[in-house]
């Protein structure tokens, strides 16, 4: 699971990952780019 959350300034998202209910990490990426696999 991504939950996708505002970021840091207008061009940007923040998101957290979860897998197997398990929290992997988080980050900040362009709102131009595309999270669809665990492993992007």
């Amino acid at each position: 699971m991504v939950l996708k959350q505002k970021g840091r300034h207008d061009e940007e998202e923040a998101f957290v990952l979860i897998k197997n209910s398990v929290y992997l990490g988080y980050g900040f990426i362009d709102k131009t780019e595309q999270i669809s696999t665990a492993e992007e």
